[in-house]
């Protein structure tokens, strides 16, 4: 009985245990379900369901009657998912396969990933010591993002230390540069700090791109390896195809993986760690224009992430398609052209020790002077867009860099030394300044001007006699003009009155053209050289801005703008490439139209003085052995621009034609070309194209330079003496007096 009892009680005890610890369990499983229940079921949704960015397909470039300049094209990628990066050994693993197998830059592929990481907390150093605490304050201001943060026991004591980085916090360039720092404080290995941010900051369920365009090598080396790196995964992807290769490779522009800064300012706009956006030309300026709105596909795994079934997605829209005012064929034949002059100077160069190594570089625009179209712009020396569709590799984009050329540079928006082309400028200052008039004679003699103990000389050091505004333009003597400076410069007007114009010529400031990095060059006047030197302006500067030397600084679309105004009548026009966005289904986005941007201060009768000046110069002065002949009149200057000792000079023409109404205005620069005489066959070419003149030009044509100047300076020396011959008695005498008067200014 007694045992019976004792069991009894030992029954009751176990029951009664059991009973509470299923109570417990019941109020456990409750509080789950109930309270939190949503969590887990996340979580478990989380763990089951995958989200995979689509990309859209990125805008075409056209003409603007329909021939497709870039386009796209299916390639392969090599991805990781970054769900499957979990641990550090993983990534290790991973980062040193790839690099490995493909020959990239283990540490690129570590950056690519840390500008993907989008938030979280990463202990970087675990219980502190306090030496490590000292040094740590001691260049905490070097370390942003970065904080000594503590934890403590339920009863407040301190159980360490220890170093965290928040990277919400901190730019992708600071983190990157604060991981630099604290390794080398501590000798700790730059890139495993790197990978603990990897595995704690990839938070996205996406795919993270490494390469693109891989090829066919690449690809079967990597399907042998797959199943040793972990979230490596191989992916069909859209690249750009650049039609013509190197074409209008600087107004086309090229795209290139985004840099942490950019990924900084766009992130807010959907942009990721690796995504390519538009680096250059119109692909960076249009960039948002022509980038899509990506889609999203939502689809079930397995418990080996392995993909069930898609439940959803949501479809990418292409981006928008630019049509372009380009000409394709002129473009070709501009590029064709400017290639050809630049082979044939280089190889001239050879034997000729004036022409110092021969030309660089150079560029051409042809644009509709009535409406600020730009119908060709090329500058050489280019590179092949396509180099860089799928990212170009560092073998090829250190060899651009490294040429001495310099391909990158888009010499049509860069400034440079303007030469006599500025000339234009000063006669419209001289002419609407009342300084003279279309009638006024100014003697040259021997091609000097003497100031004080400085002697100017003429570009063809002789004289050309008596001559008027026109024929000065068309003669391009700078006696005539540095006269008419110093007359300005006696008055109080010296560097005032020229730059003001130059600067209402559009001079000295952006045209608002749609590229990326036009640069504005240089109008000096007197209150640029006191801030800039602390020096007064001198007489010898406004000579020598009068004829576009000196500090002066433009850019080849300023000066053809600058033409097309006078062509015109006056009106300063936004040159613009883009015609018109359409949509990917053809529905106009924007239309653009011509834009005035300025108006020349120039009286009409004065703008046809400069325009006779210009005629001038291509029937019978500078430009006369490329069109005298030419069937169709054309208005146009020649310039020399000096580069500086050591190197030559550089050459230009800028005209337009018809000259009473113009339909084209044609620029040709030529860096380090001697002189402009080498510019006018391409342009006569260009002219000739463009117009369909059917008649072969002859070869005497391309004489050389120094042949043409001495045969044009002896024709000019004979007309100075005939003129002479026919003036009446005493006229000598007169002009002697004048040029006693002018030489004593």
């Amino acid at each position: 009985m007694a045992i019976s009892q004792k069991m009894e009680r030992r029954i009751f005890i176990f029951g009664s245990i059991i009973v509470m610890i299923f109570f417990v369990l019941v109020l456990r499983l409750a509080y789950l379900q109930l309270v939190q229940g949503e969590k887990f079921y996340q979580l478990a949704e989380n763990n089951r369901i995958n989200f995979q960015t689509i990309g859209a397909p990125r805008g075409k470039i056209y003409t603007v009657d329909g021939k497709i300049l870039v386009s796209n094209k299916m390639a392969y990628s090599v991805s990781i998912k970054e769900k499957e990066l979990n641990t550090e050994e993983d990534v290790k693993r991973t980062i040193d396969g790839l690099s490995t197998l493909l020959k990239l830059d283990g540490m690129e592929i570590i950056r690519q990933l840390v500008q993907n990481v989008i938030d979280g907390k990463v202990i970087l150093m675990d219980k502190l010591t306090p030496e490590e605490k000292m040094l740590l304050l001691e260049n905490i201001k070097k370390l942003p993002g970065m904080s000594i943060e503590q934890k403590v026991d339920g009863k407040g004591n301190l159980q360490k230390e220890y170093l965290q980085v928040n990277l919400r916090a901190v730019s992708t360039s600071n983190l990157l540069n604060a991981c630099k720092t604290l390794s080398e404080l501590f000798s700790l290995k730059y890139e495993d700090l790197l990978i603990k941010i990897i595995v704690k900051g990839l938070k996205d369920r996406d795919i993270l791109r490494i390469k693109r365009n891989l090829t066919q090598e690449e690809m079967v080396i990597l399907e042998e390896h797959l199943n040793d790196l972990p979230g490596v995964v191989i992916e069909k992807i859209s690249v750009r195809d650049y039609v013509y290769g190197s074409l209008a490779s600087h107004v086309l522009g090229y795209m290139g993986a985004i840099s942490p800064e950019e990924l900084q300012m766009l992130k807010d706009k959907g942009y990721r760690g690796d995504d390519y956006i538009g680096k250059a030309g119109l692909e960076r300026y249009y960039e948002s224009y022509l980038r899509g709105q990506n889609g999203l596909e939502r689809f079930e795994v397995d418990s080996r992430n392995r993909k069930i079934r898609t439940l959803g997605v949501n479809t990418p829209l292409p981006g928008a398609n630019l049509f372009i005012n380009l000409d394709l064929k002129l473009q070709q034949k501009a590029e064709e052209l400017l290639e050809k002059k630049l082979a044939e100077l280089r190889e001239e160069a050879k034997d000729d020790p004036e022409m110092m190594g021969g030309p660089t570089g150079g560029a051409v625009i042809i644009m509709n002077p009535q409406n600020g179209k730009i119908l060709a712009m090329t500058s050489k020396p280019n590179f092949n867009l396509n180099l860089f569709a799928g990212g170009i590799s560092p073998e090829d984009l250190q060899k651009l860099n490294n040429d001495p050329l310099l391909p990158f540079i888009n010499r049509t928006i860069t400034p440079q030394p303007a030469g006599s082309i500025f000339k234009l400028v000063t006669a419209a200052a001289v002419l609407e300044e009342k300084v003279i008039d279309e009638n006024t004679i100014i003697y040259d003699a021997n091609g000097t001007y003497q100031i004080g103990e400085w002697t100017y000389n003429n570009w063809a050091k002789r004289g050309y006699g008596p001559l008027n505004v026109v024929d000065a333009i068309a003669y391009s003597n700078n006696i005539f003009f540095y006269n008419v400076a110093h007359q300005l410069y006696k008055m109080g007007k010296g560097g005032i009155t020229i730059p003001q114009y130059a600067r209402a010529f559009g001079l000295g400031q952006l045209t608002g053209i749609d590229l990326p990095r036009e640069e504005k060059g240089l109008v000096p006047d007197r209150e640029w050289k006191e801030k800039t030197y602390g020096q007064i302006w001198l007489p010898g500067e406004s000579l020598h801005l009068s004829i576009g030397q000196g500090y002066l600084q433009t850019t080849p679309l300023q000066l053809i703008n600058l033409v097309s105004a006078i062509g015109n009548g006056g009106k300063l026009y936004r040159p613009y490439i883009v015609d018109r966005i359409e949509s990917y289904d053809g529905k106009i986005i924007k239309q653009f139209e011509p834009k005035v941007i300025g108006r020349l201060p120039v009286s009409k009768k004065n703008l046809e003085i400069i325009k006779k000046g210009m005629i001038g110069a291509t029937t019978y002065g500078t430009a006369r052995k490329a069109f005298a002949d030419f069937p169709i009149t054309v208005a146009g200057k020649t310039g020399t621009a000096q580069t500086g000792a050591g190197n030559a000079n550089h050459g230009w023409f800028a005209g337009f034609a018809p000259a009473d109404n113009p339909e084209i205005a044609i620029l040709v620069y030529i860096e380090h070309g001697v002189s402009s005489s080498r510019t006018l066959s391409i342009a006569r070419d260009l002219l000739k194209y463009y117009f369909k003149i059917p008649d072969p030009l002859e070869e005497e044509k391309t004489e050389s330079d120094d042949a043409a100047l001495s045969e044009e300076l002896h024709e000019n020396e004979e007309l100075v003496n005939q003129k002479e011959k026919e003036k009446e008695p005493g006229f000598s005498d007169k002009l002697k007096k004048f040029f006693n008067e002018v030489f004593s200014l």
